[in-house]
């Protein structure tokens, strides 16, 4: 599992040493100014226009800081809740729209949902590579269903596990394609940072906690069982 990190640390450390160089000008500045002052000519008094001008000049530089580091401050809020919203997933069982699934144990799992009554519906699962390691029949009503593959080629042979997909071909009596989902159902392992985004691990995948399309308790579910 990947440490979480945030990922804006980095931009507030460089607002934060912006405004101690800053400051350091700015002293520097007021320190030369205090100076010419004390030396200046009484008869020849120094025009004050351009040391105005300067500190107006700081004055819009320390203004624009400010506001980064709060930018930042407030980019930073919104990461760490996105974070903690993430953390709660864990645990859960979550269905996602997508057709892999990780073969564990010797056993992978679908679901899939037809549009409409078909007449037919050809199962193929693939391996990581796109050969097809399956292929049998699946449900046919319009509706939810399950399919449970047991990690067995068409030879009987336990494949090793890893990643699969599922694919399914339901048709009507006259050849037509049946609309169709198909989706992977798994437990929340952990929440990994990518490119200052969050994921959730899921069966061997990351996923996006929008990618969810439903979300069950995990109490539930060991109550059930």
């Amino acid at each position: 599992m990947t440490t979480i990190d945030n990922n804006y640390g980095g931009a507030t450390g460089q607002a934060a040493s912006a405004g101690q160089k800053l400051a350091g000008d700015m002293q520097t500045f007021l320190k030369l100014l205090t100076t010419q002052l004390q030396h200046q000519d009484p008869m020849q008094p120094m025009d004050s226009k351009e040391f105005t001008q300067q500190l107006v000049a700081f004055s819009g530089v320390e203004q624009q800081i400010t506001t980064n580091q709060n930018l930042e401050k407030l980019i930073s809020q919104v990461n760490s809740q996105e974070m903690s919203s993430a953390v709660n997933f864990i645990g859960r069982d979550v269905q996602v729209l997508t057709t892999s699934s990780k073969l564990a144990d010797g056993k992978a799992s679908w679901s899939y949902a037809l549009d409409l009554t078909a007449d037919s519906n050809a199962i193929t699962v693939k391996d990581a590579t796109g050969n097809t390691v399956y292929k049998g029949s699946g449900e046919t009503k319009a509706g939810a269903h399950q399919f449970t593959w047991d990690g067995k080629d068409m030879n009987g042979t336990q494949l090793p596990d890893g990643m699969y997909t599922l694919e399914i071909a339901p048709k009507t009596q006259n050849g037509t394609a049946v609309a169709h989902d198909i989706f992977m159902r798994g437990e929340v392992e952990g929440v990994e940072q990518v490119n200052g985004q969050y994921y959730l691990s899921v069966g061997g995948m990351l996923i996006l906690p929008t990618q969810a399309q439903s979300i069950y308790s995990k109490a539930k579910l060991d109550a059930t069982t």
